[in-house]
């Protein structure tokens, strides 16, 4: 699932490559990428420009439902059980149940949103573009709480135990109770934060448009590391475990040690990447310029 699962932590659980790689495979999507299919019951989810977001049968790609959201949809959707949540440029949240396609519920938000919605113990946490992070609550729609951010949220919120973790354009990364949205601590970087965080027991992972991929404590959000990359990092960084992957504007895809940031390797993509995943000891990922790319040892 897209960022390793509802809570959006950006945890692989099973290794990439270790190095140095080679390409495996490369598929020319045709198109530019936005947003992650996702998979559950036996259906493959996939949203777009047009607004609505369409399931298929994984077994013969027969359209089974289809539910127009308004707004066209650039974030992927998450799934808790038999629900699917969906957000779109409408300024709309949707409960749609995944077995049927019908409407659950809808929460109005403040604006559009390109952040994919997170799920985690019966709440559901989303931004959107007037800066708003919301918490709604996942059977009823109601809303627990927003607070507002000092810019633009693009990304998507990561939730691990007690905090939420969201980055916005005014260039900070915000550590938020889960309960009611206080303020745990702030990591201020030197440009705007497209990048989703990815978060382990120890740290939380992100770039910024200042050009460096961070590292910072989750207990107290004092900075761990810092890797300085050749251009914007709106890459969303995956970690397994031993190490961090993520992509840059100079069309490198970074494997970067977790405790120190030391590189691992590199590799020459040729354009950013979006979302990264391991699996196998392969690592695939998808570009901003509409390819599909396996690497591997």
């Amino acid at each position: 699932m897209f960022r390793g699962g509802p809570s959006r932590t950006g945890e692989s659980g099973e290794p990439g490559p270790n190095g140095p790689v080679d390409l495996a495979w490369e598929i020319d999507l045709g198109h530019d990428t936005y947003d992650s299919a996702i998979s559950t019951n036996d259906l493959l989810l996939a949203g777009s420009d047009t607004g609505s977001l369409d399931a298929y049968a994984a077994a013969d790609g027969e359209l089974v439902w289809s539910f127009d959201t308004g707004g066209a949809i650039h974030a992927s959707p998450a799934v808790s059980g038999d629900t699917v949540l969906v957000s779109s440029y409408s300024g709309v949240l949707y409960a749609v149940n995944a077995i049927d396609g019908a409407e659950i519920w809808s929460y109005e938000l403040a604006e559009g949103t390109n952040s994919s919605p997170a799920v985690s113990n019966g709440v559901v946490f989303v931004g959107d573009e007037s800066g708003a992070l919301h918490a709604v609550d996942l059977e009823t729609g109601a809303g627990r709480w927003t607070v507002q951010l000092d810019g633009e949220v693009f990304s998507t919120p990561a939730v691990r135990d007690e905090a939420v973790y969201i980055g916005d354009f005014a260039g900070t990364m915000w550590a938020l109770s889960v309960d009611d949205g206080a303020v745990l601590w702030t990591f201020p970087t030197d440009d705007l934060i497209y990048s989703s965080a990815a978060v382990d027991d120890a740290r939380v992972y992100f770039g910024s448009d200042d050009g460096s991929i961070y590292a910072v404590n989750r207990a107290d959000g004092e900075l761990a590391w810092a890797v300085e990359t050749g251009s914007l990092v709106r890459s969303s960084p995956v970690v397994d475990g031993e190490r961090l992957y993520a992509g840059s504007y100079d069309d490198l895809l970074y494997a970067l040690d977790v405790q120190s940031g030391e590189e691992v390797w590199t590799y020459p993509v040729g354009a950013s990447t979006t979302t990264v995943t391991t699996s196998g000891g392969r690592l695939y990922t998808t570009t901003i310029d509409g390819r599909l790319i396996a690497l591997e040892d």
